[in-house]
């Protein structure tokens, strides 16, 4: 393969932003109904299991070059004055890319990530690559040091990684195995040559080759470098460093917006030209940043185009599933689907794909908007979600635990202010059919908050009329809850993957399926409608409700949760114990724990021999697990409780310790003797509760973040114990408050 690279300049001339040619391209019966239950679900899973799992087939394209573009944004390849883009856009496919990297997001972390398949930490150690012939900033000779730095001898024509140490002692405490250069190895195996061509070095002060990472093998090493020039080269996995707009924007804050911006569209015409000639040559080209312009916040995704036979609309994984969006990991098993090698199975990524779009550029652009609506909003709405939440409690807590008496209007203001604090969440659900944007978002939000509210209470009284119910405007905020997730579950979890509370797209967290914070709330609005139903209705509504939101969480191909399924599991369990026989011990909440266990594995291998690579990640960690044994399942475990810990002591967890604490004191002192007569003499109901609050337990012990279901969990109880209060104690003093 031979191509030219451009060169505006002649030698000697000299320019602010150094030239690609100089600085290179950058009851009874029923007691035991929801164990059988269980283990009739388990057993049909397991059948399932030997279903044939879905081919994965590779295709032959030949010979692949990637151009990496650093600190590029989609508006900067949506340009109609740059027409070998326009053309590779119009005839190719393109995505956003996820930067789910571990740690904190960057250029080099985003980099590793995708040389490897599976999420890294970086360091400007990356950059540290040379070509074996060239001498170092120390003067020494660097294939000699690589040698002395690393053990292994590389060839005098290859690039080697001088910070193959610092880049594996940075990762090995990963709880993902994580294989540096997994894509170099592959390619290798196969008998496939690699080649790295430019840098965005800015000499003499800084050498920047860290695009290297991305073509290097796990001995740090690249068959072709070309680091310190231009040259054309023939192999079979190139990549290109186009390093004038990384230059560009590392020199930036030197320049004034006129030069910027003059600078930047003559960057983006040398890009152009390249891509022009590249598009020529018989082979599949890709155009790549994995970074944001440096300087602003990290509020939205960055592009990457790939322009081949096979590639038309918009890219998608199997990792994330959802059009337009591709993480940083799905790059090295894009690049081997590719060259027609499968991925190894220690890559966490899956090879993207494209799908047919109408219009390809509004789907990554609402995508984009989207994500960065979530960033510019999450603050304000969080705060006045927070402040509905907070006065509703803090105002109810302190008239019940001080025995003041209010007006029944004070009374019937809480009781709103309480129903709408649990209608925020399905409310930013719904808010993502509204226009995409911040200001759709907001006015979605409060829109659908002000109807969910409305109907709760048409309904509850509606309810209150017949069955005379009690709380039954927030029974009916919960249910609406339930049905709203459950349906978009069923169909692709559209709205709860960009609703405010679970839009992880920035850092990778989770892509489909439901989040914690959602599965939190299904589980909890779901046992305590069973639960308050009513004597008859409970005792096989609990277990039902039960089965399906089990299977709502479990399943690979809806909420694919499951550490969420464990906990419902629990609850629902020890609810059906609670409901049916108004009692349970020690051995009913061992079984449920086990049974938990027993389901998740369950399932998650199910998902695995179902779907095969584009199984669910419990599914792709079941046999990761397998292949690396038990001492992988304990690493997660202990990394879950660990990051609940850190969770703890965040500012944001302070806060919301300031709601509990009081909400807790409540509960401890006022609880028991103002509701011993109403609720607490229903031995169902009791035992129920305490089922729930075990499930609190479990929900805690095996999530990420499960301190945040925790939280939520009991939140939920917390509200539909204080509307009952309320509604008790305000029917029963209105009259002689307004009287006086």
């Amino acid at each position: 393969m031979i191509f030219n690279t451009p060169n505006n300049l002649s030698p000697g001339q000299s320019h602010v932003i150094p030239p690609p040619c100089r600085r290179g391209l950058g009851g009874g019966k029923l007691r035991f109904a929801y164990s059988i239950l269980l283990i009739f679900l388990t057993l049909f899973l397991a059948a399932s299991a030997n279903a044939a799992p879905i081919s994965q087939g590779v295709s032959k394209q030949g010979k692949v070059v990637v151009v990496v573009a650093n600190r590029l944004i989609l508006d900067d390849l949506d340009n109609s004055s740059l027409p070998a883009i326009t053309k590779m856009v119009r005839n190719g496919a393109i995505g956003l890319v996820s930067p789910n990297c571990v740690g904190p997001k960057s250029e080099i972390s985003c980099m590793v990530t995708a040389g490897a398949g599976t999420s890294c930490r970086g360091g400007t150690f990356v950059r540290d690559f040379y070509d074996s012939l060239e001498t170092t900033e120390y003067g020494e000779n660097a294939q000699e040091a690589y040698t002395g730095q690393t053990g292994y001898k590389a060839g005098p024509h290859s690039a080697v990684f001088l910070g193959l140490g610092p880049a594996l002692r940075a990762n090995i405490d990963l709880a993902k195995p994580a294989r540096l250069g997994a894509l170099g190895d592959a390619l290798h195996e196969s008998g496939k040559k690699t080649c790295v061509i430019g840098n965005s070095d800015i000499l003499p002060d800084q050498i920047n080759r860290s695009a290297a990472v991305l073509a290097m093998d796990s001995r740090g090493q690249i068959d072709i470098g070309r680091l310190s020039s231009s040259l054309p080269a023939n192999a079979d996995f190139t990549i290109i460093d186009f390093g004038s707009t990384t230059h560009l924007d590392d020199l930036k804050d030197r320049m004034t917006d006129k030069a910027l911006a003059l600078h930047k569209a003559e960057a983006m015409r040398d890009l152009d030209k390249l891509i022009g000639k590249l598009m020529r040559e018989n082979i599949t080209l890709v155009l790549v940043s994995f970074s944001l312009p440096t300087g602003d916040s990290w509020d939205r995704l960055t592009p990457i185009v790939i322009y081949g036979p096979k590639y038309k609309g918009v890219l998608t994984s199997p990792t994330t599933r959802t059009p337009g969006l591709v993480a940083a990991s799905d790059f090295a098993p894009t690049i081997l689907d590719m060259s027609g090698i499968p991925a190894p199975s220690d890559i966490i990524g899956r090879p993207s794909k494209s799908v047919s779009a109408k219009d390809k550029l509004a789907v990554v652009h609402e995508l984009d908007t989207r994500v960065k609506a979530q960033q510019d909003i999450v603050r304000p709405v969080v705060y006045v979600v927070a402040a509905v939440v907070g006065l509703s409690f803090v105002a109810a807590i302190v008239l019940l635990g001080f025995s003041l008496r209010a007006p029944r209007r004070v009374y019937a203001l809480i009781r709103v202010g309480l129903v709408a604090a649990c209608a925020a969440a399905v409310a930013m659900m719904l808010a993502v059919l509204a226009p995409a944007g911040a200001a759709g978002y907001i006015v979605g939000t409060f829109v659908f908050w002000a109807m969910i509210v409305a109907v709760s209470f048409a309904l509850g009284w509606l309810w209150d009329r017949t069955t005379g119910i009690r709380a039954a405007p927030m029974l009916a905020v919960y249910a609406i809850s339930i049905a709203v997730i459950i349906v978009d579950t069923f169909t692709g979890c559209r709205l709860c993957k960009f609703a405010l509370p679970s839009s992880y797209q920035l850092s990778g967290l989770r892509f489909y399926g439901i989040g914690n914070e959602y599965a939190s709330i299904l589980i909890s609005m779901s046992a305590l409608c069973a639960v308050f139903s009513g004597k008859i209705v409970r005792r096989w509504l609990a277990p039902a409700l039960g089965a399906l939101i089990i299977l709502t969480l479990g399943m690979g191909r809806t909420g694919a949760n499951y550490g969420a399924t464990f906990a419902a599991a629990v609850t629902f369990g020890l609810i059906s114990f609670g409901v049916s026989r108004a009692r349970f011990g020690l051995r009913h909440v061992i079984m449920m724990f086990v049974g938990g266990f027993a389901l998740m594995a369950v399932l998650a291998v199910t998902d695995f021999h179902a779907f095969g690579s584009a199984a669910a990640h419990a599914g792709r960690m079941a046999s990761l697990a397998q292949r690396v044994g038990g001492d992988y399942v304990l690493t997660l475990i202990e990394r879950k409780v660990l990051l609940n810990l850190r969770i703890i002591v965040r500012p944001e967890a302070m806060v919301a310790y300031a709601v509990l604490i009081p909400i807790f004191l409540f509960w401890t002192y006022r609880v028991p003797a103002k509701l011993k007569d109403e609720i607490f003499r229903d031995r169902q109901i009791v035992a129920s509760l305490k089922g729930f609050l075990i499930g609190i337990l479990a929900a805690f012990v095996l999530n990420d973040s499960g301190i945040v279901m925790a939280v939520l969990m009991f939140g939920m109880l917390s509200s539909l114990v204080l509307y009952t209060m309320m509604e008790i104690v305000g029917s029963g003093k209105a009259g002689e408050s307004d009287n006086a």
